[in-house]
């Protein structure tokens, strides 16, 4: 069970997200920014507007007061369906759509017939593309029995993503296409964090609505993992070796995987099958709130963003390339040599930023609970 000062830490962040979140919506297009940075806002994104709204309607399912008219908005989303062309986000307008509706509506038929069935197709998205149109054909078909359109089209796409698992290590590699031997080897021997949550939470919702034994135990296996790899301050490491299992590379630490995907995956398996995952979710929390490498408090002083990540300030966008090349050499000792010498606490710093989409995972992992 959940401590009582993890709950009290849980009900600061969601008030934080139904705060936040209204500031980073243009109230024009109805569309939310892309970014907030502490100068101001910039861009908007359909992406981010999508999960969003799925955050924001848990939250309205879990009778917290949104401050926002969500009728309005989803429906805003619904019309600018046809402005969404990468089949992942139709996956996400899916699980929006289906989550506010609870039923099949128009536009949902508009987007399903848009999403494509062929194999060649589906291998040219990646693990988390994959996911994200697994999770929202799959709510769908739990609220559109008989409808084998739907169905076979998300068998087919479960069946691409089960394609990126890798069975050795239970985990899910980047995938999609790409130029270059090297380039197609990197993203079929890797994997980042959000490759593992929205395949853990895709297949989870596949077993939800057809009972697949299969894609529940790999559900399970990856969490196993994710837990195994869980830092000593409670981080989720961001990017493995699929083929080993073994950390590429700790850094960014990113708030949203503390705070939303990591807790979503692990309540995804833990709400089907019982099991407790009490102890990571409360050193998941913990450590935006200061119990991490930098002894900070994530969350500005005005609770209305959680900022986006703990970084490196050295080469931060060209170590990974190193640590990648020595993953795939399988230099793992002298990887961790170099992680204990650029990762120390002096050489990280708090990347100042937030992104809308970012409350709406956490409020889709806690808003319920």
């Amino acid at each position: 069970m959940v401590v009582s000062g993890t709950v009290k830490r849980i009900a600061v962040m969601v008030e934080t997200a139904l705060m936040g979140l209204p500031r980073m919506l243009d109230p024009e297009s109805g569309i939310f920014v892309f970014t907030v940075r502490p100068g101001g806002s910039a861009g908007r994104s359909l992406r981010y507007t999508a999960i969003s709204l799925i955050g924001l309607t848990a939250a309205a399912r879990g009778g917290f007061e949104t401050r926002l008219d969500l009728a309005r908005l989803v429906r805003g989303l619904a019309e600018r369906r046809r402005e969404i062309t990468n089949p992942g986000e139709l996956g996400l307008a899916l699980w929006c759509l289906t989550d506010f509706h609870e039923e099949a509506t128009p536009a949902h038929d508009e987007i399903v017939a848009r999403i494509p069935t062929t194999a060649a197709r589906l291998r040219g998205l990646t693990s988390t593309e994959l996911g994200w149109l697994l999770s929202g054909l799959a709510r769908t078909a739990q609220v559109a029995p008989g409808r084998d359109d739907i169905a076979d089209k998300t068998h087919a796409v479960y069946t691409a993503l089960r394609a990126n698992y890798t069975e050795a290590t239970g985990l899910f590699c980047y995938g999609g296409r790409a130029r270059g031997q090297l380039r197609r080897r990197l993203r079929r021997e890797l994997g980042f964090f959000d490759n593992q949550v929205y395949g853990i939470h895709g297949t989870a919702d596949y077993y939800r609505a057809f009972g697949d034994r299969e894609a529940l135990a790999i559900a399970e296996r990856c969490v196993d993992q994710i837990l195994h790899a869980q830092g000593p301050l409670g981080q989720w490491a961001w990017h493995y070796n699929v083929r080993t299992g073994a950390v590429v590379d700790r850094y960014p630490v990113y708030s949203v995987h503390q705070h939303g995907m990591g807790p979503m995956a692990l309540n995804a398996v833990a709400e089907i099958t019982g099991r407790s995952v009490d102890d990571a979710l409360e050193r998941s929390v913990a450590w935006v709130f200061g119990e991490n490498e930098l002894r900070h408090s994530m969350l500005d002083p005005d609770r209305t963003v959680i900022w986006r990540s703990i970084r490196r300030r050295l080469a931060r966008n060209k170590l990974i390339h190193v640590f990648k090349l020595l993953s795939l050499v399988r230099l793992q000792r002298a990887s961790n040599g170099l992680a204990t010498m650029v990762n120390a606490p002096g050489q990280l710093e708090i990347d100042m930023e937030c992104r809308p989409y970012e409350l709406g995972w956490l409020l889709m992992a806690f808003a319920r609970r």
